[in-house]
C-alpha cells in the first residue's frame, strides 16, 4: 500500500471488510440466513466461523483517539430492504501506548447479541507486520495466512451479559500501525486462541462475533496552522514537523474541507443480493450523495481541475490512492464538496505548505487534516480554521475629504422575510442504538435540509410512538442542510417507535428488568373493638413483585385520610411485613386500610364508668378509696 493510500485505505476496510469476509466462505450446518436477529454463522476453515453480523457490535471508543473528526454516517442496506447503522460517525487515530476502550453492543433487533448471552469470548488483537497491506485481512483468509502477515495478542477474556461485556474491556496498543480486533467464542474445548509465538491457533469451534479496526501512530503532528484566510488565498501552515524517527523523506498531505458538508451527506452501501456464499463485491453499490470537489488539489508543482476548479469525487479518490472503484459501483449525487489538499515529499521538520481556497467559497469554518507517512509510520493531527473577508479599516492620517455624494439608486425590491418561502425536508433520521436497557439514553439525529429559496427557522419534533416528546428550533439557510439531535431516556422495557417530524428513525428496543412493582396483601387489625383512649396494631404484607430492588412507602388509612407511613426497602421476588400502632380518642367506628388495602372495621367503645362497686370513680380514685379503707381499717384494729 502506497503512503498516501493509508488513511483512505482504513476507511475502506472498516466500512466493507467484514462484508466480504464472507464472500465464497461456506454457511455452518446451522446456518440459515432468514434476516432473522440471529443472523448466519460462515465456516471459514479449522472449525472457525464468522457471524456475517459482525460488524455492527464492536467498536473502539474514538473519545481515545488522538486524531478524531467527524465522517459521514455509513449505512448498509440490505435486498430485503434493512438498513443497518455502521456508527461511524467519527474516525479516530489513536496513539501508542495509549489505553483504548472496546465497546461491544447489541446496536439492532436485526444484529442481536443477546443470542451469545453467557457465552465466553476472547479478545484477540492482530498487528499486521510492517509492508502488510490492510486488505489481507479482506477475505478472511486461512489461520496460516493470518499468522504469515500479523503478530496476535489476547487483549481480555469476558463474557457476553444483555449482549454487552461483562466487563469494562481495553486494549494498549503497544506500537503503531493497523491493528485488527477480533471478538471470539471459545467453550472448554479451547476455541480460537493465541500461542506463545503471537500466532493464532485454532483450538476447538470458535465463532467470531465482533471486528474492528484500529490505526496507531507514536505520536501526532505538529503543525503552525492559520486561524482565518481569505477566499481564494492560500492558507499557509508552517513549522510542518512530521515528529517521525526518520532521516528519509516523508509524504505530506493536508485536506482543507467544509466538514458541515460531510456531517450531513450520509453514504449508503447497497448489498444488491444476498449476503451467502454467491455473494461477490460485484453485487455492493455504495451510494455517494457527494458529486463533485470544487477545489484545488496541488501534487507538488501540478495542480488538477479544470478552469472551474470542479472535479469528480472518484477522479480526486483515484489521485489520491489509485482506482479503488469500478465505474458501476458507486452512485454519485449532486452535492459538492468545497475541499482542496496539497501534497509534498520533504525531509525537513519545519516545512511550508500551502493550501489553496477559492473565492467561491462560502465563509464559514472548515477543518484541516495533516497527514505524514513513510512506507511503515504515520503521524497525523487536526484543526479548523475560518475562511472569512479580512475586516480592513480606512488609513490613518491626512486630511479628510469627503466622498462625493452617492447617487441614488432606485429602492430594489423588498425581500421575503425569512422564512417566508423556506421549505424544509427531513433527511436520514438515525438512532445512536437500537437496543438499550432501561434507564440508558439513546440520540436520535436527522438531518434538516432547506430545500427553499430563503432561510428559515424549522421546528424539528422529536416522536416517541406518535407522541411529540421533545422540540428543537434549528435555523437553516437556503440550500443549506443542518444535524438535530435529541437525546431520550427510557425507563421501562418495551419497543419504540421512534420518528422526527414525519421521518421515521426506526424502533428502539428497550431491555432489562421491569422496576419494582408491590403488591400489598394480609392487612390486618390486632383487635376490632377497643375503648377509647387505647390502641390497636394494624399490619400488612408488602410484596415485590417487580424485577429490581426498590422502597415502598406503605400508609396507614383512617377513614380515607393519611395518618401514618412507613418506608421498607425490597428485594425482587420478596415480602416483608409492616405494623403501625394507632391510639384512639374517640369512640366510633374507623374503616382502616394500609396503602389502599383494607384491614377491617375498627369499633371504638365509650370508655366504662369504673364497675363492681366503686360508681364515678375512675381507676385512680378507686386505688385511692381502696387505700383509704384499709388504713380505717387498721386504725380500728390498733
Amino acid at each position: 500500500m502506497t503512503r498516501t493510500a493509508v488513511t483512505v485505505g482504513i476507511i475502506l476496510m472498516l466500512a466493507l471488510a467484514p462484508i466480504v469476509g464472507v464472500v465464497g466462505a461456506e454457511p455452518t450446518q446451522d446456518g440459515e440466513n432468514d434476516g432473522s436477529s440471529y443472523g448466519t454463522e460462515y465456516e471459514i476453515g479449522n472449525d472457525v466461523s464468522v457471524w456475517d453480523r459482525s460488524i455492527f457490535p464492536l467498536r473502539a471508543n474514538t473519545s481515545d483517539g488522538q486524531t478524531v473528526v467527524s465522517n459521514q454516517d455509513l449505512f448498509i442496506s440490505t435486498s430485503e430492504n434493512r438498513e443497518f447503522d455502521l456508527r461511524r460517525g467519527e474516525l479516530a487515530v489513536f496513539g501508542a501506548e495509549e489505553e483504548v476502550e472496546l465497546e461491544f453492543d447489541p446496536v439492532s433487533p436485526e444484529a442481536d447479541t443477546t443470542q451469545y448471552d453467557g457465552d465466553d469470548v476472547r479478545v484477540i488483537v492482530g498487528t499486521l507486520d510492517e509492508g502488510t497491506a490492510l486488505s489481507t485481512f479482506d477475505q478472511m483468509p486461512s489461520v496460516s495466512d493470518l499468522n504469515e502477515n500479523a503478530s496476535f495478542t489476547q487483549a481480555a477474556e469476558t463474557t457476553i451479559a444483555d449482549g454487552k461485556f461483562a466487563d469494562d474491556v481495553t486494549y494498549t496498543p503497544d506500537a503503531p500501525g493497523a491493528h485488527v480486533v477480533l471478538v471470539t467464542t471459545y467453550d472448554e474445548d479451547g476455541g480460537l486462541a493465541v500461542d506463545g509465538d503471537g500466532n493464532l491457533e485454532p483450538q476447538g469451534p470458535s465463532t467470531i462475533i465482533g471486528v474492528e479496526s484500529l490505526f496507531v501512530q507514536d505520536s501526532a503532528s505538529s503543525v503552525d496552522a492559520p486561524s482565518s484566510v481569505e477566499p481564494g488565498n492560500n492558507a499557509t501552515f508552517e513549522n510542518v514537523d512530521d515528529g517521525l524517527e526518520t532521516d528519509g523523506d516523508v509524504a505530506h498531505t493536508i485536506v482543507l474541507y467544509d466538514e458541515s458538508t460531510i456531517e450531513t451527506t450520509p453514504v449508503t452501501i447497497n448489498l444488491t443480493d444476498s449476503l451467502d456464499a454467491d455473494f461477490t463485491m460485484g453485487d455492493v453499490v455504495v451510494e455517494q450523495p457527494i458529486g463533485t470537489v470544487e477545489g484545488v488539489v496541488t501534487v507538488g508543482e501540478t495542480i488538477t481541475g479544470d478552469e472551474t476548479n470542479r472535479t469528480p469525487f472518484d477522479e480526486v479518490v483515484d489521485l489520491v490512492v489509485g482506482d479503488l472503484n469500478e465505474s458501476d459501483s458507486v452512485d454519485l449525487g449532486d452535492d459538492v464538496l468545497n475541499a482542496s489538499t496539497t501534497m509534498v515529499v520533504a525531509n525537513d521538520s519545519d516545512e511550508t505548505i500551502d493550501v489553496a481556497t477559492l473565492e467561491e467559497w462560502p465563509e464559514k469554518e472548515y477543518r484541516w487534516i495533516h497527514v505524514a507517512s513513510t512506507t511503515d509510520q504515520v503521524a497525523t493531527s487536526t484543526g479548523t480554521l475560518d475562511v472569512e473577508e479580512e475586516e480592513t479599516s480606512p488609513p490613518g492620517g491626512g486630511i479628510p475629504i469627503a466622498p462625493p455624494s452617492p447617487v441614488p439608486e432606485p429602492e430594489p425590491e423588498p425581500e421575503p422575510e425569512p422564512g417566508e418561502n423556506a421549505t424544509f425536508d427531513v433527511k436520514k433520521t438515525t438512532l445512536s442504538d437500537t437496543k438499550i436497557e432501561a434507564g440508558e439514553s439513546v440520540d436520535v439525529k436527522a438531518i434538516v435540509e432547506n430545500v427553499g429559496d430563503v432561510s428559515g427557522t424549522f421546528t424539528a419534533e422529536l416522536i416517541v410512538d406518535g407522541e411529540v416528546v421533545d422540540e428543537q428550533d434549528v435555523d437553516v439557510d437556503a440550500g443549506e442542510s443542518e444535524t438535530v439531535t435529541f437525546t431520550q431516556t427510557f425507563d421501562s422495557p418495551g419497543t419504540h417507535t421512534i420518528a422526527v417530524n414525519d421521518a421515521s428513525a426506526g424502533e428502539l428496543v428497550v431491555t432489562g428488568p421491569p422496576p419494582a412493582e408491590f403488591d400489598v396483601t394480609d392487612a390486618t387489625l390486632s383487635d376490632t373493638e377497643i375503648e377509647a383512649g387505647e390502641s390497636a396494631d394494624v399490619t400488612a404484607t408488602v410484596e415485590n413483585v417487580g424485577g429490581q430492588l426498590g422502597t415502598f412507602t406503605a400508609e396507614l388509612i383512617v377513614d380515607g385520610e393519611v395518618v401514618d407511613e412507613k418506608s421498607v426497602t425490597i428485594g425482587t421476588g420478596t415480602e416483608k411485613t409492616v405494623s403501625f400502632t394507632r391510639q384512639f380518642e374517640e369512640a366510633g367506628e374507623y374503616e382502616i386500610e394500609v396503602s389502599g388495602t383494607s384491614a377491617g372495621t375498627l369499633t371504638v367503645a365509650e370508655e366504662e364508668d369504673g364497675g363492681d362497686g366503686l360508681p364515678g370513680f375512675g381507676a385512680p380514685m378507686a386505688i385511692a378509696a381502696i387505700a383509704a379503707a384499709l388504713l380505717a381499717l387498721r386504725t380500728r384494729s390498733d
